[in-house]
């Protein structure tokens, strides 16, 4: 089974950056290994871990993203919890800066001809950065104005696009046909 850590917690773990993504990998057997690694192979960090698993609850960090793993229940600030799915150990939820862009439209959605545009009420220059599901960056351009983007390089798929323009960022699911 492998799963991906979500873009949020990469940047709030400290180990995101435009050129590194973190995989989890979790291999079943008497316990579990997980294991982060950036986007070259390296191993970042690595634990393994087998009955302290148990009691029907998660393990953390405590303080959350850069503290030694515990169980959840012994996490400060969390009431004692047995797990928080979607949400900080202290409870607050998890976020991601979604849309701070006025009037920021990207179009067409899903793209067939590999052309894409975007424009904003201000039109400013956009730093745009697109992800594959993996978190692997696979674009990043700087556009002028309602400059279009060539992404016809671009497999099938699903991505996410985040866009910074004027120190506000907005992120999009984009589809290329």
């Amino acid at each position: 089974m492998s799963a991906l850590l979500t873009l949020f917690e990469m940047i709030q773990s400290g180990q995101f950056s435009d050129k590194k993504m973190l995989l989890m990998n979790l291999q079943n057997n008497d316990g579990d290994t997980v294991t982060l690694k950036n986007s070259e192979g390296t191993i970042v960090a690595t634990l393994s871990y087998g009955s302290e698993g148990g009691d029907n609850q998660s393990l953390g960090r405590d303080p959350d993203f850069t503290g030694s793993f515990v169980k959840h229940s012994a996490i400060t600030g969390n009431g004692g919890a047995l797990f928080s799915p979607g949400y900080r150990n202290d409870g607050s939820t998890l976020s991601v800066v979604k849309n701070q862009i006025e009037n920021f439209v990207m179009y067409p959605n899903p793209v067939s001809n590999g052309m894409l545009y975007m424009s904003s009420s201000s039109n400013l220059n956009k730093q745009v950065t697109i992800y594959a599901m993996n978190g692997q960056q696979v674009y990043s351009n700087s556009l002028q104005l309602e400059e279009k983007m060539n992404i016809s390089n671009l497999t099938r798929g699903i991505y996410f696009v985040r866009i910074q323009e004027d120190g506000k960022i907005s992120t999009r699911k984009l589809i290329v046909n």
